[in-house]
């Protein structure tokens, strides 16, 4: 199933759907939908790293790559396209033109019965990712619950609304960031010598937590491949840098505030003066992935990493690049914590609005507080 999605019921009949509101009607979703002829089937040797048409794979990175040939589907904020990737069961609604690779299914919401708006949020998250096998013939012989036309826009409205808001703060987030990288390539060009990391910061080990052990609260909680979960309580104070140890070896992670790393993970702890952001910059920098050690169990090697030689810029220029980064730090740290604030109510109102319990102005007034 599709990750950061909440898991809705599938039905698999009409008699197992739940007693609908008056005016909405049972129905599978093979009769909301017109598949579409996707054309063209690319693949890792015939896509480009940059190009005009985006290529959608089945995975949850989204693309494999770009052409520049005419795409396959035309899709526009007018006229969105639904996709369906048959054995991930990943979702997307496509609001520009794409391509896709084989497996990946296309359709439009039936003019008159049902939009793709709702054919999306209505159908995303019902069926179960089981094993590596086809999941599409699940996908069409689902049951829904379908509201009439302008209730079923209006339920869209109201959840694209959070999830514009979740993408607009991606972006920013991500942007944040480079910029921020920016900034760090400049030091680092007129940083005039290098040190063993070991001579200023030391790599503590995380501590095991078992989802099953976590207290949902808000501290995040880091495994080696970056945030795994939240909690009630912190091993670390804030801010830090988490470096994956084992699993996602390499992979270096920034807390802005108090955080969990877990036992596949190391925490860095500095033993000179030298700010975290510098540190997690430099980590970044080193090219970590490759650093497995040659143990039965393959994981980050602690002391040779410690042994690397990074480069040491004079204290101004370090002074001034962590004036001009922190507040970009702070302002992508900021819209993560909305998002996550965001992805909470949306994951709280999608059950209720596709199910009739919560009546659609209810939760514009939730939605207008929080967007």
């Amino acid at each position: 199933m599709a990750r950061d999605w909440p898991a809705l019921p599938v039905f698999q009949s009409a008699a197992d759907l739940p007693e609908l509101p008056k005016g909405w009607k049972a129905c599978q979703a093979q009769d909301l939908y017109e598949p579409l002829d996707a054309g063209r089937r690319y693949d890792q040797k015939t896509v480009l790293p940059m190009g005009r048409v985006p290529v959608l794979q089945q995975q949850a990175a989204g693309y494999i790559g770009f052409h520049n040939d005419e795409p396959g589907v035309r899709a526009s904020e007018e006229d969105p396209v639904v996709t369906f990737a048959n054995h991930t069961c990943e979702m997307r609604l496509m609001t520009s033109p794409f391509s896709a690779i084989q497996n990946v299914f296309s359709m439009r919401g039936i003019r008159g019965v049902c939009t793709s708006r709702f054919l999306y949020y209505g159908t995303k998250g019902r069926i179960r990712l089981s094993e590596y096998r086809g999941h599409h013939p699940d996908y069409r012989r689902m049951w829904i619950g379908l509201p009439p036309l302008a209730e079923q826009r209006a339920i869209a409205e109201v959840l694209g609304a959070l999830d514009d808001k979740i993408e607009a703060n991606s972006q920013v987030h991500r942007l944040s960031w480079q910029l921020a990288a920016s900034f760090f390539d400049r030091l680092i060009d007129r940083s005039p010598r290098e040190i063993p990391l070991g001579s200023v910061a030391d790599l503590a080990y995380g501590k095991g937590l078992p989802a099953r052990a976590r207290v949902e609260g808000n501290v995040p909680v880091y495994g080696s491949g970056g945030l795994t979960g939240w909690h009630d309580e912190a091993l670390v104070s804030g801010p830090g840098v988490i470096v994956g140890r084992k699993g996602t070896v390499g992979e270096v992670h920034w807390s802005q505030g108090p955080f969990y790393p877990i036992d596949t993970t190391f925490y860095v702890q500095p033993i000179r003066d030298l700010p975290k952001l510098f540190l997690y910059f430099v980590l970044r920098s080193l090219g970590l992935h490759g650093m497995n050690s040659d143990s039965a169990v393959p994981g980050l090697n602690r002391h040779a990493l410690l042994a690397r030689e990074i480069p040491l810029p004079e204290a101004v220029p370090l002074r001034n690049f962590v004036d001009l980064a922190m507040p970009l730090v702070d302002c992508a740290q900021a819209v993560q914590h909305e998002s996550k604030a965001l992805t909470r109510l949306r994951d709280v109102l999608l059950p209720r609005l596709l199910s009739g319990e919560l009546r659609v102005r209810d939760a514009e007034a939730l939605v207008e507080g929080a967007v």
